[in-house]
Order: structure tokens, then sequence, then C-alpha cells
């Protein structure tokens, strides 16, 4: 099961199928949107041109990849400017990018005590304990958000994401929905409800939602397994077939569709 989830190198992005993932462990993925650093207008222009260009070239050295370079160069920028939560952002998506999540965190620990009435650093935080598989922290921390702001997408999303992850259904389709009614266009949100749909069981209103992305001209590959995944619960095994064969091989989408069968009659015997 793919959620779209914080960028961690190697977190669901192994070669394995989407479907046999999510068929064995019913475990969640999250997508809970990146934590690529953003602009903060105004609050960033209140340091000196040095500091703005230092900023600058760290952010261009993690565009290209280089994350230990960035990370640096942001710690010296959190070390010239302790009141300036912006390099406090960077350094902890720079961290996480490398894998480095306990860093990561303390990063975005000291940006919500800089910054407590910033949003977007307990979402960040928020989202490292997804990453973490801490779903009642984080539960905490995009509630936090919400009070602060309340139509913050990325906080209704990875806040629906650690209640599915608590299985609490009901409302974390009520946070993506919320999450829709802001930003309509959201792939993440859409995702993750139809996800969520799947997990309760609620196939028909699943398949309506994943169909419409997966069927996109330029759908992501995870769209189609995750619709292939509701399909297959459903009983629909031939569509879900013909859906999931168009990324993997025959020989995966039968070994897929095997497991998710024994898992539909071990579901139906204990009811």
């Amino acid at each position: 099961m793919h959620r779209c989830s914080p960028p961690l190198p190697t977190r669901a992005r192994r070669a394995l199928s989407t479907m046999t993932a999510a068929a064995a462990l019913l475990a969640l993925a999250a997508c809970a949107g990146d934590h690529a650093p953003t602009s903060r207008g105004a609050a960033a222009s209140s340091h000196g041109a040095e500091a703005q260009a230092l900023l600058a070239i760290a952010r261009s050295t993690e565009a290209g990849g280089d994350y230990a370079d960035a990370a640096r160069i942001y710690g010296r920028l959190v070390d010239d400017n302790p009141d300036w939560i912006e390099p406090r952002l960077s350094l902890g998506h720079a961290l996480l990018r490398q894998g480095d999540v306990r860093g990561a965190e303390a990063a975005y620990m000291e940006a919500v005590a800089l910054a407590p009435e910033d949003p977007e650093a307990h979402v960040r935080l928020g989202q490292v304990y997804l990453a973490e598989r801490q779903p009642g922290r984080a539960v905490t921390k995009f509630e936090q958000a919400l009070g602060l702001r309340p139509d913050h997408v990325k906080a209704l999303n990875g806040k629906g994401i650690a209640l599915d992850e608590l299985k609490q259904h009901a409302p974390a389709q009520q946070a993506y929905r919320r999450a829709l009614e802001i930003e309509p266009g959201n792939e993440a949100a859409r995702n993750n409800l139809g996800l969520s749909l799947t997990l309760s069981g609620d196939y028909p209103e699943a398949i309506e939602i994943l169909s419409e992305l997966a069927r996109r001209p330029d759908a992501r590959p995870r769209y189609r397994q995750n619709l292939a995944l509701a399909l297959a619960l459903d009983g629909q095994t031939e569509a879900a077939a013909a859906i999931a064969g168009i990324d993997l091989d025959a020989e995966q989408v039968e070994t897929d569709l095997r497991l998710i069968e024994l898992i539909r009659n071990s579901g139906q015997a204990s009811r």
C-alpha cells in the first residue's frame, strides 16, 4: 500500500510490489507530503544579505543531492542565527533526506521551541513522528498545527495518516475530506482517502476515488497499484490483475493476488 511519505531514502521505495507489501502487512507507508524547504518571506528577509546568500547556497547544494554538505551549511546558519527558524527547518529536511531521523527530530523540536506559533514547525515534527511510527505523538503535533492554522492541508493529511495507523479510520477520512475541500486537486489527500476507505472495507467508494487517480494520463504507478489492491480486496480479481499488470510482471501479479485472496478469506472467516 503506497501513501506519500516523508522523503526517507529507503522508506517504501524498495522494488517490492505495492500490492505485496500492503496485502502482507496492511501497514501504512504514509503520504504526508514533502518536507521540501519553502521561503518564509518577511521572516527570512529580516536577516542579512550574507545569511540569505548562504541559505540560497545550502538549498542549491541540497537540490543537487548533497545533503551532508547542505546540512553543514544549515548548521552554520543555525549557530550564527539562533533566532531564525528557517535554517532549522531546512536542516531537519536535509538530515531526514540522509536518513538521520533522530537528527531531524531534534532540529524540528528546536524549531517548535523557537517558534511555537509557527504551524509548519509542528507539521514537520509530526511528519518525523510518522516516519518513526509514533502515530499518537504525530496526531498531537498535527492538531497543534491545525489549532494555529485550521486550513493547513499538510497537517490535515498527516493527521489522517496518523489516525489510520491508529485504526481510527472514520476520523482519518474526515481529515482527508477536509483537506480536499480546501485543495480539491491534492493528490496525496485523495490517494490517502482511497487507501483509508480500503482499510475500512468501503471498497466501492475507495475504487471510485482511486480510479480517478489511476486513470490519469500521468498517473504514478503507486496509484494504479493502490487501485489494484482495492479491486482485489473487493473480489474483482480480473480487473485488479489488469491494472496491476501495467507495472508488474505476470508472476508478481499472480503472487500478489494469491496473497490478497488469503487475506480476504481470512477476513471473511473472522466475521
